[in-house]
């Protein structure tokens, strides 16, 4: 009998067959063997189609071969320093880091905050300390509820200095006509100094090239 084409020893991805057990209606089920030693009944159709190719192992596997994928990616784009790690990848407008795992896009700090703490319970979402947004450090990271979020961001908005130190004086205060937020005009103009003479070096170096 040929008990849907398949032979004891016949080797099906990590499962090797053993011997045939029964036939129930159109599935006929035999006993296989996994590489990793687990035996397990599995149906002729499975092994020939390849819907089953292990006892589970296989997609461990390559579940962790996938982790240590995205945390090399991750760690890659990170920038540490004494304080904030800055997130150097693809960013949001509103300054948050972005990566694709898995095909999803997923914010940097909410993965740097899941790889120390675990997984981000209920409806919770992450504030930052630190209060830029760039940041992955995990220390400057806090699960909070979304209304205790938006109250530490109002709170936020009434101190009197930007982080950097600089007064909020309204003569020091820019606001983006488009998003509303306030900035400093100092760290901004040093800013702007900075990108104006690191384009300035980079066209010297071109011309003396």
């Amino acid at each position: 009998m040929a008990y849907n084409r398949i032979l004891p020893g016949e080797k099906y991805e990590r499962w090797t067959v053993i011997k045939f057990v029964e036939r129930q209606k159109t599935m006929y089920l035999w006993l296989c063997k996994c590489q990793c030693g687990t035996e397990k009944i599995v149906g002729a159709a499975g092994l020939r189609q390849g819907k089953s190719r292990s006892c589970g192992c296989l997609r461990n596997d390559l579940r962790k071969h996938d982790d240590s994928y995205y945390l090399e990616f991750f760690w890659n784009k990170v920038e540490k320093t004494d304080g904030c790690w800055i997130w150097k990848g693809s960013k949001t407008s509103g300054d948050y880091g972005i990566l694709s795992v898995n095909g999803k896009s997923v914010y940097a700090h909410r993965f740097s905050y899941e790889l120390v703490h675990g997984k981000i319970p209920g409806k919770l979402v992450i504030d930052h300390l630190c209060r830029h947004h760039s940041c992955v450090n995990p220390r400057h990271l806090e699960a909070v509820t979304t209304g205790e979020n938006v109250w530490r961001g109002v709170v936020d908005r009434r101190k009197n200095c930007c982080v950097e130190g600089h007064p909020l004086t309204p003569n020091n205060i820019y606001v983006n006509p488009t998003t509303g937020k306030r900035r400093c005009r100092a760290c901004r103009d040093y800013k702007r100094r900075l990108h104006y003479l690191k384009h300035k070096n980079t066209k010297l170096a071109s011309s003396t090239t």
